[in-house]
């Protein structure tokens, strides 16, 4: 396997993964840790090396498309910081791969938390927006 491509963003606190290192994490993408399941990818429950557990999104690639995607994500949740939202921990770019891993929430999805579990009032939902269109 080729070595992983260092990303650009504006935390220099980011872990650059290896593709091996979250197949170890996550037992293979194993079913069993399958979390979550959207248009640009699965999300899987991982246990990395030093014990700290961790959401791992594998995005589906698709051309020149799916590139832009992963780089907008991770500018974006690189950047961002809310107590609502999950911080980034690192990613993997390496051949086809693009990866982001996440902190892992084990309290339910976003969605869970918008609309059934915790219902953020509108002013909170509101600064989570703000700050996700934030410009430094």
């Amino acid at each position: 396997m080729s070595s992983p491509t260092p990303f650009k963003a504006t935390s220099n606190s980011l872990i650059l993964f290896s593709y091996d290192d979250l197949v170890r994490a996550s037992d293979g993408f194993s079913t069993s840790n399958l979390i979550g399941e959207g248009g640009f990818g699965c999300v899987y429950k991982g246990i990395l090396s030093d014990g700290k557990v961790v959401a791992i999104k594998q995005l589906r690639i698709g051309g020149a498309q799916g590139e832009k995607e992963f780089h907008a994500e991770m500018e974006t949740i690189s950047r961002v910081h809310h107590r609502h939202l999950v911080s980034l921990v690192g990613y993997c770019k390496v051949e086809t791969h693009r990866i982001i891993v996440y902190e892992y929430v084990p309290n339910g999805t976003l969605d869970q938390h918008l609309h059934r579990k915790h219902h953020l009032n509108s002013s909170e939902v509101f600064k989570i927006i703000l700050a996700l269109n934030h410009k430094p």
